[in-house]
């Protein structure tokens, strides 16, 4: 019975040795598998490490173009929103000027409308004198052509007295040589 239980004791042990052994190759399968497992994957992560280490780096650079780019558009957009700005001011002030003018454009057209008026006036009164002057001018002419008339005649009449005045000047001069004769005679009779 005791060497039963012994036996049985010995088997029991045997296979808890060999279980024991079973499970220590097992434990240094699995420590092996773990090691490689460990390498694999330092060595995956080492890869992984320098994938996003690069990817990082790349990441950066371009973070840093579109900073440059963003830098470089915000000062586009500055430079267009001034430019715009002034196109505006500049809008603005054509507006205004182009208004100025037009109001500017309206007081001379009314004075100018005025004038117009003022001389298209004075241009009918002109018309009007012009018609009386012409009117005047042919009653001077008929006038004149009387004066003229006149004139021949008084020509006449004057050339009628100066042949009356020199024929009278020859009688004059006539007489004082007579005169003088006279004189000598009527001197030479007294002496």
């Amino acid at each position: 019975m005791i060497q039963d239980h012994v036996a049985e004791k010995e088997n029991q042990t045997h296979e808890e040795e060999e279980t024991l052994t079973s499970t220590k190759v097992e434990y240094e399968n699995l420590l092996e598998q773990n090691l490689n497992l460990r390498k694999e994957n330092d060595s995956l992560k080492a890869i992984v490490e320098s994938e996003v280490d690069n990817k990082y780096q790349a990441i950066l650079t371009e973070n840093e173009e579109l900073k440059r780019e963003n830098v470089d558009l915000k000062d586009e957009l500055n430079e267009l929103t001034n430019r715009m700005n002034l196109e505006k001011r500049q809008t603005s002030q054509l507006k205004q000027e182009y208004l100025d003018n037009e109001n500017m454009l309206s007081e001379k057209l009314i004075i100018s409308n005025e004038k117009n008026i003022k001389l298209q006036r004075e241009l009918s009164e002109c018309k009007q004198r012009l018609k009386t002057m012409a009117n005047d001018h042919t009653n001077e002419k008929n006038q004149g052509l009387q004066l003229h008339e006149s004139l021949k005649a008084m020509e006449r009449q004057d050339k009628l007295l100066k042949q009356k005045v020199l024929e009278q000047t020859e009688k004059n001069e006539k007489l004082q040589r007579q005169m003088c004769i006279w004189n000598q005679e009527w001197s030479s009779f007294y002496k």
